[in-house]
């Protein structure tokens, strides 16, 4: 999506409303959903994504990208490319 995040700014990374998730067998059996947030700057990005490593096995996990999975009405699904 972007070539090199500036994590201090704070521009928006995804315009609009987002809902995050992460379907990663690490974090949860089941996929486990952000709430929605409005105009998410990087700072947020990874609050949310730390927030759902908290739900599992966060040992050993990295973000490694953003996916807009779906748009249904204004808001938008984004899912969190994970590595390990």
């Amino acid at each position: 999506m972007v070539d090199a995040p500036d994590i201090k700014s704070y521009h928006p990374v995804i315009p609009g409303k987002v809902q995050f998730v992460a379907n990663y067998w690490r974090v949860s059996d089941e996929p486990v959903y952000s709430p929605v947030v409005e105009d998410p700057t990087w700072r947020v990005i990874i609050d949310i994504f730390n927030d759902m490593l908290q739900q599992g096995d966060g040992c050993g996990i990295y973000l490694e990208g953003l996916d807009i999975i779906e748009r249904k009405d204004d808001i938008s699904t984004v899912r969190f490319q994970i590595g390990s």
